[in-house]
């Protein structure tokens, strides 16, 4: 399993906003073959920010579903407007421990 953690800031004063563009979002990635599961969380200290867990099946997953230009994430990203109410500032990315 792939996960990538992002942190995404939400424009001030547009929680409600970005909260439903958000869901949607989610919606629309939960939706692609290769995304196991998708978190949200706001984090400790700063509701201005938000943390989005998502767990691939594995790297390849991650790259065809987010890193084409033309591809289910980047196609979303215009349909659902998320950058007109949040930033993408950070993510981190890793192969999932075996349990």
């Amino acid at each position: 399993m792939y996960i990538v953690a992002s942190i995404w800031e939400v424009a001030r004063g547009k929680k409600a906003e970005a909260e439903a563009l958000g869901k949607t979002m989610r919606a629309r990635l939960i939706a692609q073959s290769g995304v196991e599961a998708i978190q949200h969380y706001t984090t400790d200290g700063n509701e201005d920010e938000i943390m989005v867990i998502v767990s691939y099946t594995d790297e390849a997953a991650y790259n065809r579903i987010i890193n084409d230009p033309n591809g289910p994430f980047q196609t979303a990203l215009k349909d659902v407007a998320l950058e007109s109410m949040m930033t993408w500032k950070q993510s981190w990315r890793g192969t999932a421990a075996p349990e």
